[in-house]
C-alpha cells in the first residue's frame, strides 16, 4: 500500500534534490552543453524521487545495514537516472557532432558517478538521502500503525 503523505514528501524531497542538481550544473565552464539542459533535473526530479519511493518501499521493514546499503544503491540509481536523462536531451542538442553520440548516453551518467564517488563534497549527498530515506520509512510506519 502506498500512501500519499509519503509519496508528497517523496515528490518535495525530489525538487529538492533538483534544486541542488540544478545548481550544481548550471555551471557552463564545468558541464559545457549539459549546463544548458540544467533545468530538466528540476522538473524530471519529482518523477526521479517518486521511482526511488516505489523502489525502497520494501526496504522500510528491514535492518538499519540494509537500509544504509539501498540508501547507496539509490543514490547512484537517482543520479544515474538524471544523468540519462540529461544525456538523452543532450543527444538531441542541435550544436552536437557525430562524433559525440556516444558521448551524450554514456558519459554523462558516468561523470555523475564519478563525481559522487570521489568528490567528498558529493559525499554529504549520502547522508541527506540516508536521512531522506528514514523520514519517509518514519512516515510510512506511522501511517500503517
Amino acid at each position: 500500500m502506498f500512501l500519499a503523505k509519503p509519496l508528497v514528501i517523496a515528490v518535495l524531497s525530489g525538487l529538492i534534490w533538483g534544486t541542488v542538481a540544478y545548481c550544481l550544473l548550471s555551471n557552463e565552464s564545468t558541464w559545457g552543453r549539459v549546463s544548458d539542459f540544467s533545468w530538466l533535473s528540476f522538473i524530471l526530479s519529482p518523477v526521479v524521487g517518486v521511482l526511488v519511493y516505489y523502489c525502497s518501499y520494501w526496504i522500510f521493514y528491514q535492518r538499519l545495514y540494509l537500509r544504509i546499503f539501498w540508501s547507496i544503491l539509490m543514490l547512484y540509481f537517482s543520479t544515474g537516472l538524471l544523468a540519462l536523462f540529461l544525456g538523452i536531451a543532450d543527444f538531441f542538442h542541435p550544436l552536437r557532432s557525430e562524433t559525440e553520440t556516444w558521448f551524450s548516453l554514456t558519459e554523462v551518467p558516468l561523470s555523475f558517478w564519478w563525481g559522487i564517488t570521489f568528490t567528498p563534497f558529493l559525499w554529504t549527498l549520502f547522508l541527506f538521502a540516508f536521512g531522506n530515506q528514514e523520514l519517509i520509512r518514519y512516515l510510512v510506519k506511522k501511517s500503517t500503525v
